[in-house]
């Protein structure tokens, strides 16, 4: 499948249950990653970032390669699991929540949702991050046709920074004006639901 030695002993060391694995096991697992068409040193470098990916079954590599690749390029479905592994234990009426939001209602393009790493995150916390800069006027909602002369922050930079970083960095503001913030918006949430 082509792991080199150092590849196979990276692996064991990083997470040594792989040892537990049969081989029968293994190969079928290792042939549904083969099937997603990555190419062989990316799949090796996809298991080496993430050699938990070894304990999936194969089902639901199958289905998740399916159902992403049906929305992404060949490309974009590499980054995504690359970023965001842990969508292969998250049910599909999630994943399509995230990427509804995001691509629907913020037509943020899918290159970047593939890249950023923003579907490792729950809804909530993209939703919440999202909303706090719109409030705080740094994040403006744009149209496909009129994008004007606003250029809203990464997406990556948005979700994946650190809540110290998010406020001070990308919002503009202290990291107690966006703690009240959360607080506020859980609040909102759970209103919301009632």
């Amino acid at each position: 499948y082509g792991f080199k030695d150092d590849d196979i002993n990276t692996l064991i060391r990083s997470c040594p249950d792989i040892a537990c694995l049969s081989e029968e096991k293994l190969n079928l697992i290792l042939q549904s990653w083969t099937q997603c068409n990555f190419g062989e040193d990316r799949m090796v470098s996809l298991i080496l970032n993430h050699p938990n990916l070894l304990f999936v079954q194969s089902k639901q590599i199958e289905s998740l390669y399916v159902y992403i690749s049906s929305r992404f390029t060949k490309n974009d479905v590499y980054k995504i699991f690359l970023t965001a592994p842990q969508l292969l234990i998250e049910s599909m009426d999630r994943i399509d929540d995230k990427l509804s939001f995001l691509a629907t209602e913020f037509n943020v393009s899918k290159s970047q949702i593939a890249k950023s790493g923003a579907l490792q995150h729950t809804l909530h916390h993209i939703k919440g991050r999202i909303e706090f800069l719109i409030r705080v006027g740094v994040y403006k909602k744009l149209c496909n046709k009129n994008k004007g002369n606003h250029v809203n922050p990464r997406l990556d930079v948005i979700v994946c920074s650190s809540d110290e970083e998010f406020a001070t960095k990308v919002a503009g503001v202290t990291l107690l004006e966006y703690e009240v913030f959360q607080q506020l918006f859980e609040k909102e949430e759970e209103d919301g639901l009632d």
